[in-house]
């Protein structure tokens, strides 16, 4: 939603879902370079996209997040 595209659809082979899903799971993700997002988003997407629930960010400091 933020960028327009599948954040972890491996680029050279977009339909491959069995490599995407292993992008999911070792939390390899992009976003395009003709994206400009601001670096504050950047560090919430950073902070979103974290495999251990212990280390990923919490719904109150998203809600704080700048």
């Amino acid at each position: 939603m933020l960028v327009g595209a599948y954040p972890f659809e491996d680029p050279d082979e977009p339909r491959n879902f069995r490599k995407t899903i292993q992008r999911i799971l070792g939390v390899q993700y992009s976003i395009p370079d003709y994206v400009h997002i601001s670096p504050e988003c950047q560090n919430l997407v950073s902070r979103i996209f974290v495999a251990d629930p212990a280390t990923r960010i919490t719904i109150p400091e998203i809600g704080n997040h700048p």
